[in-house]
């Protein structure tokens, strides 16, 4: 990538695997910002389809586009970080190459942030789109700590919020970029299937507060063979598969796995600048919010398969 004397005061990173089929309105909507001073860096994690020779297109089609190869794959993980250590821009955000933004995203981030100098991240109102182009969305609880201004109030109502609602996306936000190389990026520690994405956020929360602009200005595409959190196999096709022992066995290695981004959580308390009386508070919450976690995901399980094996033996009866 060429690096022009002229910084700009934006990055945006997109990181990208064989997404030949969704980039191309990406691109178009971010290249349609009435904000225009940006970069757009795309990083192609080794893609296997025509997403690179799309992407040369759109390099010599607009100076702003830049383009990097990795020559093997490094997971979803070690390309989103990668992207901030390419940027240059005093805000950085990501962008996923199947979505798209209003066409004053941009601004209106830059505005929010350019007019809060406490604040490390900006988002805006987002809906999720269906594959049949219907769109929905889902609770944000997000808004118990936008505008807090100390970082144990952030923090304490953060640790509070269930892992399963929508907060993650915020990582999609506009964000000062000193402060996101500082806590690391996506978190490498948490596997990114059990909420890396959500303890980043967490662990930006200790530097600055969060803004919203109260409009809905990114669409989020749910596509069913890369958000795993829309794409779970219901449980009855599981059951039907899969002997009782079997799956109880895999699910319970599961919920293990579920202390991961707690414990993690956990390391960020102890590490950060607080108080101990804080530190103290916080370590309990969070022990608290990982028990009721367990607790959800036990009895949701076993409701979902109570209600399995009671219509699977009503089938059986009628035959």
């Amino acid at each position: 990538m060429t690096k022009s004397e002229n910084v700009p005061l934006v990055s945006i990173g997109m990181p990208v695997y064989n997404g030949e089929k969704t980039i191309c309105e990406a691109l178009d909507s971010l290249l349609a910002q009435d904000f225009k001073d940006f970069e757009l860096i795309i990083s192609d994690n080794a893609s296997a389809d025509s997403t690179g020779s799309i992407c040369q297109m759109y390099v010599e089609r607009d100076p702003r586009v830049h383009y990097h190869l990795n020559e093997t794959n490094l997971g979803p993980v070690a390309n989103f970080n990668e992207l901030i250590h390419l940027a240059r821009g005093k805000y950085f955000m990501w962008a996923a190459d199947d979505d798209w933004w209003e066409p004053d995203y941009v601004s209106c981030m830059v505005n929010a942030l350019d007019d809060n100098p406490d604040a490390v991240l900006s988002f805006s109102g987002y809906d999720f789109i269906s594959a049949d182009k219907t769109s929905f969305t889902e609770k944000d609880n997000m808004s118990k700590i936008i505008g807090r201004d100390t970082a144990f109030s952030r923090l304490l109502h953060s640790c509070s919020l269930s892992r399963w609602v929508a907060n993650g996306n915020y990582v999609y936000g506009l964000m000062l970029r000193e402060k996101l190389l500082k806590c690391g990026g996506i978190e490498t520690r948490v596997d990114v299937n059990r909420g890396a994405d959500w303890v980043m956020i967490f662990h930006l929360l200790c530097y600055g507060k969060f803004l919203k602009v109260n409009r809905v200005l990114y669409h989020k595409r749910i596509n069913s063979d890369r958000d795993y959190c829309f794409s779970r196999e219901p449980i009855e096709h599981r059951l039907a598969k899969q002997s009782f022992y079997s799956l109880v066995r895999s699910y319970l290695k599961w919920l293990i796995q579920g202390h991961e981004p707690y414990h993690i959580l956990r390391v960020i308390i102890r590490e950060e600048s607080l108080k101990t009386p804080h530190k103290i508070v916080l370590h309990l919450i969070i022990y608290v919010s990982e028990f009721l976690f367990y607790v959800d995901s036990l009895k949701q399980t076993f409701v979902n398969y109570m209600h399995y094996y009671l219509k699977k033996s009503k089938t059986d009866g009628s035959r």
